[in-house]
């Protein structure tokens, strides 16, 4: 998996795992895909997640951000649909906070499938506040790029 990121990355920059504009309500969501190995890769406001960006303070906005994170953390089977039954790891997040107070969220998490995953990808995120997902795949032999409404929809690889 390590070699087919260091190698096509360089090649096609725009679809490497890179920092996304600062837009409230969209995302980006990238995957590198290397026969039945995939690494998946989304940045966004924290605002389409948490639905602020601030430092959670009352008891509500910790028990959101809590509920939030351990969905991030463990839903991509539900999200994410590769055809087939496959182990995801536990995603890992990563806060971002800018100096003029936006902050991004990166989630990163890899999936094994039996399979190799060669036909279609679909999406159905449930994030309320994600109007728009940009989304990008690499893999040995293709690259493709498509635009969601609302963080669902599908595309043939």
């Amino acid at each position: 998996m390590k070699l087919i990121l260091l190698l096509l990355f360089p090649m096609f920059p725009s679809l490497a795992f890179s920092h996304a504009a600062h837009v409230h309500g969209e995302a980006q969501l990238s995957a590198a895909i290397e026969s039945n190995k995939a690494r998946f890769e989304m940045e966004a406001p924290k605002e389409v997640f948490y639905g602020f960006e601030y430092a959670a303070k009352s008891k509500k906005e910790k028990s959101t951000v809590e509920t939030v994170n351990a969905d991030l953390q463990t839903k991509w089977s539900v999200w994410v649909d590769l055809g087939q039954v496959c182990k995801w790891e536990k995603a890992k997040l990563k806060s971002e906070d800018e100096e003029d107070g936006h902050a991004n969220l990166v989630i990163t998490v890899d999936v094994e499938c039996p399979k190799p995953i060669s036909k279609k990808i679909s999406l159905q995120l449930s994030l309320p506040k994600l109007n728009k997902l940009k989304f990008s795949i690499i893999g040995e032999n293709m690259q493709k790029a498509a635009t969601f409404v609302s963080g669902k929809g599908s595309i043939d690889l």
